[in-house]
């Protein structure tokens, strides 16, 4: 970009770091322009909630503020981590038992689908598997 020869050594080092670290976008227009194209998973929804605090007014009465509260619908955020194919191969649909042993003594409790609470409840419902869940979070997916 500039021509080094020009520059005397402490310059050229400033000009080399200034280019290294430089954005890759030209301005904060372009910048959020390339996070509008971000995949953004579940939406976002706000609502408005009246806190009362210890603080009180002139009046003797409790100091009320409106906060925003930002959260996503659950069954969505579900349905985006299912539907994720980067998550393909790390969600698992049914219970194990996991060993550290071959004996079978030492059990291990690592993730959700290793614990006795998800074996309980699949021997409970037999008939719930990938497909149900699938069809429960897309009707338009019938299996």
């Amino acid at each position: 970009m500039f021509d080094r020869l020009y520059y005397p050594a402490d310059i050229r080092n400033q000009l080399q770091i200034r280019e290294r670290f430089a954005p890759s976008y030209q301005s904060n227009y372009l910048l959020l322009k390339k996070i509008d194209q971000l995949h953004t998973g579940a939406s976002w929804s706000c609502k408005m909630m009246r806190t009362e605090g210890d603080l009180l007014d002139e009046n003797g009465q409790p100091l009320i503020k409106e906060n925003e509260l930002w959260i996503h619908d659950p069954i969505e955020c579900i349905h985006e981590l299912i539907g994720n194919p980067a998550f393909r191969e790390h969600i698992s649909y049914s219970c194990q038992k996991v060993f550290a042993d071959k004996e079978g003594k030492n059990r291990i409790f690592d993730e959700m689908w290793t614990g006795d609470w998800w074996w309980k409840m699949q021997v409970r419902s037999p008939k719930w598997n990938k497909a149900n869940l699938t069809y429960l979070l897309d009707p338009a997916k019938t299996p």
